[in-house]
């Protein structure tokens, strides 16, 4: 029986964790992430380089850096790969009895086999994400059983999706191994046979309810979103077709999304926003739930559909050579002239944060050394807080009771 391991990572028990499953496999596929400057993940992976700030030149001859500094430093990660990339082809000669195909920064993969180098054209790709690697090569490859080496959502759903959809020969036993030593093997395969009624909409699910590229909602996880497919009345079949408009895209995602959070007789996410807070608020001042815990307003929402439509269609491209043509500032992206990065709007540019005529009834101009203290502070007139529309910005420096009430609240919350 052939065996072929596909690997996204480079933790030593790997290897101990596939022998004592399987034997050593015959064929290793190595598959790295590919960094783009002006990639749609480039302000998650920014996120993730705080703490840690340094680049270093790293060379196989030096020790490496701390793991930290190496994988939350996005360009000393893109070095790593390269490194490991050139490591394992001069040990050309090492491969006598297997088969290694390497798939790093260069579009074309390599074979090793037998002390030689070999270009897979067959495998040529533009795809950015290893996510959408991996699956594209399982969908290739030309064995009894496969081994997925990975922790990661993302690849657990496409596995599950292009299983379902048939572009993954049935005859093949796919199954996801973690890179931890002693963790459960998924057979993908049987997962696919267990929950037929809502894989079709589980990709779009997954990527409209939180990923790297999309913002979550506030105490709406995957269970939530599991538990309204599971009912079956709220379907997403159009997120990330590109043949749909994006009006029948948003009016899909929307009745998703309220679904989710109850609200199922609202015709939009703002009425559903407004009806949550009325239900909060109407008895008390005090019980006003924190904005986050709402849903978005429109507005919001349907930026970070669009950039959920983007994602979910590079997911369904993921078995085609190349990612959909797609410009991403029509999706939900805003494009840094200077640096070419890419950051999530948030709402339209031209949409106000608070109305106008709001602001004018709500804020107060208190600058004095005590300010909002005294009756001529407007929010201590109409007993309320000050808020960040304020003069005081409604900080610690406010000394409207008031305030202090709502920020020691917010601290207890905290604390809880």
């Amino acid at each position: 029986m052939s065996v072929c391991a596909i690997i996204t990572t480079t933790q030593n028990d790997i290897f101990v964790s596939l022998y004592e499953l399987n034997g050593l496999p015959t064929l290793y596929q190595f598959c790295t992430y590919r960094y783009k400057e002006d990639s749609i993940k480039s302000s998650t992976r920014q996120g993730r380089d705080k703490g840690a700030s340094r680049v270093y030149t790293l060379r196989c001859t030096t020790c490496l850096p701390p793991q930290k500094v190496v994988l939350t430093v996005t360009q000393n990660k893109t070095q790593l790969i390269e490194l490991i990339c050139k490591d394992m082809a001069s040990h050309k000669d090492d491969f006598k009895q297997h088969k290694f195909v390497l798939t790093g920064n260069d579009p074309m993969p390599v074979e090793i086999k037998d002390g030689v180098i070999s270009k897979r054209h067959d495998l040529k790709t533009t795809q950015e994400e290893a996510d959408t690697i991996i699956v594209q090569q399982v969908a290739k490859v030309n064995a009894n059983k496969v081994l997925v080496v990975a922790d990661d959502t993302d690849i657990f759903v496409l596995l599950l999706h292009f299983c379902y959809q048939g572009d993954i020969s049935a005859s093949t036993s796919i199954q996801m191994v973690s890179p931890i030593h002693g963790r459960s093997v998924i057979d993908i395969n049987a997962t696919v046979d267990q929950h037929l009624g809502i894989i079709p909409h589980l990709l779009a699910a997954h990527g409209l309810t939180g990923c790297d590229t999309v913002a979550t909602y506030f105490g709406i996880g995957k269970t939530v979103a599991l538990r309204v497919l599971r009912a079956g009345k709220h379907a997403l079949c159009y997120l990330g077709d590109s043949n749909r408009t994006l009006s029948e895209i948003t009016s899909e995602a929307t009745s998703f999304i309220l679904a989710c959070y109850g609200q199922t007789k609202c015709a939009s996410l703002t009425e559903a926003r407004q009806k949550m807070w009325a239900s909060k608020v109407g008895r008390s001042v005090a019980c006003a739930p924190k904005l986050a815990s709402l849903p978005p307003t429109n507005e919001a929402f349907k930026e970070n559909m669009a950039r959920a439509h983007l994602q979910v269609a590079v997911w369904r491209h993921a078995l085609q050579p190349d990612p959909p043509n797609m410009e991403p500032t029509k999706f939900g992206w805003s494009r840094d002239n200077i640096s070419n990065r890419l950051s999530p709007t948030t709402i339209p540019s031209d949409t106000p944060v608070v109305p106008e005529e709001l602001l004018k009834l709500v804020r107060c101009s208190c600058n004095s050394e005590i300010p909002c203290k005294s009756q001529r502070c407007g929010c201590n007139i109409a007993n309320l807080a000050c808020s960040v529309f304020c003069a005081c910005q409604g900080g610690q420096g406010c000394f409207n009771e008031r305030t202090k009430q709502v920020l020691q609240m917010d601290d207890d919350d905290d604390d809880t």
